[in-house]
Formats: structure tokens, sequence, C-alpha cells
């Protein structure tokens, strides 16, 4: 364990940011060891620059277009269905700006308490304002990113009209994870529009996975490799013993999962019950969460129980 992992550890380990619920505290965690990118704003130096950035007031119509677009993913599959589900029509310039200087000014705040953090000892009033700016920029992330969800569908109905039947969910979720990143990286005093920018990181994103199916599909198809039949029963003993380790974590949570986050991944793998493995689709239907939702908290349970293993 090196130096700041040490210091890291004391740190989180104080009192005061003991009495924090597992889940902030593993936000506190995950803020202070992860890269942490912000788009800095002259606006922001100056305690008028912020204010006035704050004041600033975003589309009211948010809400709705979040609903619109969770009740449209829960009901629809993507094969075949390329519009967009909404009517809302694309931010103008000036709301753009405001939800962006206020996101970015969120994620400033973040980042200037993260700084103190690293350089002092922690205590709880600092603890809870970096978890509250924490909380304010994601809730304004999840804006931005379902007022440029249409970028996704716009992406693949003209530059991918004909991609491999099968794979059109993961090929959207790509473009959403696109999305998000572009949201995060995103100059809005740059001056131009952030569909610009989005739809670049959209199509570069979904042209990789693309490539690597054609790749893959291409070698299954036309090689034949007896390596891979020598290797069907050494991979079948390395999956029971993945489910093995599944069921333990679970049966005990040494990876210290959340409520939903043990019931995403037990209906996922069919872990309790042993029944088939459930979809993101179904899995979302039960527990009434959108399949980019579910996908999002598998993900997070996963990379707990790799850290755990």
């Amino acid at each position: 364990m090196n130096t700041h992992q040490k210091m890291l550890d004391r740190r989180m380990n104080m009192p005061s940011v003991l009495t924090l619920p597992t889940e902030r505290q593993q936000i506190i965690r995950q803020i202070l060891v992860e890269e942490y990118k912000v788009i800095d704003n002259k606006a922001f130096h100056s305690p008028t620059g912020r204010h006035k950035v704050s004041m600033m007031e975003i589309p009211g119509d948010i809400a709705d277009r979040e609903a619109s677009w969770n009740s449209w993913l829960a009901n629809h599959a993507l094969e075949g269905d390329r519009l967009s589900p909404t009517e809302y029509p694309a931010l103008s310039k000036e709301d753009e700006k405001s939800l962006f200087l206020r996101f970015n000014l969120c994620r400033w705040h973040v980042a200037r308490i993260r700084k103190q953090m690293l350089r002092r000892p922690m205590h709880m009033v600092m603890a809870e304002e970096i978890l509250d700016w924490y909380d304010r920029s994601k809730e304004l992330e999840n804006a931005a990113c379902v007022c440029n969800y249409g970028l996704v569908f716009a992406v693949l109905k003209r530059k991918f009209p004909r991609t491999p039947p099968g794979i059109g969910d993961e090929l959207f979720a790509t473009g959403l994870d696109r999305v998000r990143n572009a949201v995060i990286c995103f100059d809005i005093a740059r001056g131009f529009k952030f569909s610009t920018y989005g739809w670049r990181a959209v199509q570069k994103g979904i042209s990789r996975d693309l490539i690597k199916y054609n790749k893959c599909h291409s070698r299954f198809t036309n090689n034949f490799d007896p390596n891979l039949e020598r290797g069907v029963m050494d991979a079948s003993i390395e999956i029971q013993e993945d489910l093995d380790y599944m069921h333990f974590v679970m049966e005990h949570n040494s990876a210290d999962l959340s409520d939903m986050e043990q019931r995403v991944i037990d209906m996922r793998f069919g872990l309790s019950t042993n029944d088939r493995p459930m979809t993101l689709k179904e899995v979302g239907a039960i527990v009434r969460l959108t399949k980019e939702r579910v996908r999002q908290i598998q993900n997070q349970a996963l990379e707990k129980m790799h850290a755990q293993f």
C-alpha cells in the first residue's frame, strides 16, 4: 500500500466520516481516488460570478423529459425502432448555457473541496459539503443527458441504419455512455452547441463497438480454432467457479452491496432460485427502473464484487 493510499485510509477512518452511511463514504472515497475532471470558467473564481451562475434558470420541463424517456425505454425494444420517443424540442442556446454552467459550477465546488480534503484532516462539515455539491452535480448531469438522449437515436438512424440484428440495445447503451462522458467534458464557453460535440462522441463510440463486433463475428464464422473446442470444458469450470463466488458474496454481502444492487445481481444471474438469468428489461419491470439504470446498478455491483475478489 503506497503512502497516498495510507493517508486516504486514515482520513476515511476518522470518526466524523465513519458516521456517514457506507454508500456516502464510498462516494467520497471515489471522488478522492479517481481523477476528477472539471471544466473551469472564469466566472467561477469570483463570488459575484458564482452567484450569477447559481441563479441561472434551467429548463422547467426536465422532469417531464426524463419521465417520457424512462417510460419509452421501459417499453420499447431498440431493434428496428430508431426514432426518438419524445416530441420535446432541443434546448435553446441560452437554456443549454445555463444548464452546463450550473453543472460545471457544481463540479468546480466538488474539485475545490476535494483539494482541501487531500491536504488537511477531514471533518463532517467538509464531508457534507462535498456530498451536497456532488448530489447537485449528478442531478444536473442527468438533466443534461436526458435533454440530449435524442442524439443517440439520430446517430443510429443516420449513420448506422443497417446494424447487425441483436445488438441494438448494446449500441444504444454505448451511445448513452458516450453522451454522459461528453456532458462531463463539454465546455460551453467555447461557443458551440453540445449536439456538435456530442454527435462526434456518440458516433465514435458506436463505430468502435461495431468494429469489435465485426472482428469477433468474422473470426467465429470464418475460422475454426480447435483450441476453442478444447477450452470449452475449462471455460465451463471457470464459469461455475465464478457463480459459486457470486453465491458466497451475496450470502455474506462481503462486497457491501446495497439492497438494490443485491436484487439486480440476483435476478440478472438467477442466483437465489437457480432460474434462468433475467434480461435488463425484465429486471427493470420488477424494480420499476429503466434498462439503462438497471445496467448501471449491475455494473456498480460487479465492480464492488471484483474489488472484493
